[in-house]
């Protein structure tokens, strides 16, 4: 979305948010408001925004649904001034529903949280790993980032996930994620969310745009370090990690191997994966190919 300055647009109903939204993702396709992304982004961004206001900090800008160049697009972006050097910044906000029932930890070799909305279920990567993913590539490949004018954080907000249930979501696997646990705010945790935007944010700067202008204005550049991993995915397969939108592309593609290889599998199938240049389409084939040996070799 256009960035928007968050003392302007707390005034807005979640349902005019949602629509603008809506307008700018989707063009000129009609608004859906039985879509669950509407209905997502009309509960999520006026509780995200009054936490900010509340902060005292309504000179910020936000910027929803952020694309990036693969494709993929970031919740919401804070942007302003730094509070220690008055220099551009970005947070990077991940926002979720979950509640503690909608949810469940699983093992699948790996830890995976299994979500469930609207009667289905699907399987979702920690917040905490999607906001390091964003972090890592706006720092390998941001122009601005890359040349020190736009620094670049990160945190979440569960603001259905009721703080008591919140050690649930650093147990197994995601262990490795406790140290960044202070930078996830649950259910009843606004005022400790107030505090920590405070520290990081200016409010004395009315006008925001340069910290709009660097984000937006400057360009995603192609790095040596982007050669290496794509060297690596090619040569160790097994070790690919992968984001929401793959994951669940995955799954999908493995319940027709599972079937195939317990022998119910009635007919042949065939699986188009398409999306824009750099979304992720080689890793998923590479990480499928990976699986299917694994499973194959398991199987005798």
């Amino acid at each position: 979305m256009e960035a928007v300055k968050i003392s302007e647009v707390i005034k807005l109903t979640g349902e005019e948010l949602a629509d603008k939204l809506w307008a700018d993702v989707h063009e000129k396709v009609p608004v859906d408001r039985s879509d669950s992304e509407y209905r997502s982004w009309k509960q999520s961004l006026p509780k995200l925004i009054k936490v900010v206001n509340d902060a005292g900090l309504g000179n910020l800008m936000l910027a929803a649904e952020y694309k990036l160049p693969t494709g993929g697009r970031i919740d919401a972006m804070l942007l302003g001034y730094s509070a220690a050097e008055h220099t551009p910044l970005a947070v990077i906000v991940e926002i979720k529903q979950w509640s503690k029932e909608k949810i469940a930890i699983k093992d699948r070799g790996f830890t995976v949280i299994h979500v469930q909305n609207d009667g289905q279920g699907y399987p979702s990567i920690h917040p905490i790993c999607q906001t390091n993913e964003y972090i890592k590539y706006m720092n390998r490949n941001h122009g601005s980032v890359l040349d020190g004018s736009l620094s670049v954080t990160a945190c979440q907000y569960l603001f259905n996930f009721d703080a008591t249930y919140k050690e649930e979501l650093f147990e197994g696997d995601f262990e490795k994620y406790r140290h960044d646990q202070d930078k996830m705010f649950c259910m009843g945790e606004e005022g400790r969310f107030h505090e920590f935007l405070k520290h990081l944010f200016s409010a004395e700067e009315k006008d925001c745009f340069e910290a709009v202008s660097v984000l937006f204005e400057d360009n995603y550049r192609i790095t040596d370090l982007d050669m290496e991993v794509f060297k690596d995915i090619t040569n160790r397969p097994e070790s690919i990690r992968l984001i929401e939108d793959q994951i669940n592309c995955m799954e999908c593609v493995n319940m027709s191997i599972d079937r195939l290889l317990a022998g119910t599998l009635d007919r042949k199938q065939m699986f188009i994966v398409t999306g824009a240049a750099g979304t992720g389409k080689t890793i998923v084939g590479f990480k499928l190919i990976s699986d299917y040996c694994q499973a194959v070799r398991k199987g005798g």
